[in-house]
């Protein structure tokens, strides 16, 4: 089965791939990034790190948003690849900090202190009704999610356009359920997992 859930996953992802490109809207992204900012403020102790990330490809950016919470005095981190099939690590971020391109194209801060988020935005190509997300197949989200919700409460927000619904995202035991999905349409919040 976890042979053609792979299959499955693989074909998926490239007609994510392909629908995201072709829904961008200046104009959704604009409102995405205002409801994402005030579901933080709201949701989150200016006291907490927040983890953001660099939109590669057709990734709704989350840029917006970040800039609304530098201004409140957040303090943000940007996840970095440190070895394949390992979780993600975080280095804090300032906007104005100098950004390098790391593995996958993925730019990544210079420097910057190791940090442990407590709200991780998480970027992905499509999302269910039920919380689940499809990403690009490296595992990096699902493996650091696991390891820092073992570790302390960590909330994960998925950020995307609506259009990136998807009524049927195959999983297995390696998926890891989103506590919030924020689209330009509005805000969902998930239960714990089944």
């Amino acid at each position: 089965m976890t042979g053609n859930i792979s299959i499955f996953k693989s074909d998926l992802r490239k007609a994510a791939k392909s629908k995201r490109s072709r829904i961008y809207s200046a104009k959704s992204e604009k409102d995405a990034q205002n409801l994402l900012a005030d579901y933080l403020l709201r949701e989150v102790n200016v006291h907490q790190i927040i983890a953001s990330y660099s939109p590669i490809q057709s990734e709704i950016s989350p840029m917006g948003a970040i800039e609304r919470l530098v201004e409140r005095g957040y303090t943000l981190c940007l996840p970095v690849v440190v070895e394949r099939n390992q979780p993600l690590k975080f280095r804090s971020w300032r906007i104005n900090d100098e950004l390098i391109v790391g593995d996958y194209g993925v730019s990544i801060p210079k420097g910057g202190n190791w940090v442990t988020p407590k709200v991780i935005i998480v970027p992905l190509l499509a999302f269910d009704d039920k919380g689940y997300r499809l990403g690009y197949g490296g595992g990096f989200y699902d493996r650091t999610l696991e390891k820092l919700k073992r570790e302390k409460e960590l909330k994960a927000v998925g950020f995307a356009f609506s259009g990136q619904y998807c009524a049927d995202i195959p999983r297995d035991e390696y998926d890891h359920k989103l506590d919030t999905i924020v689209t330009e349409q509005g805000i969902t919040e998930f239960g714990k997992p089944q």
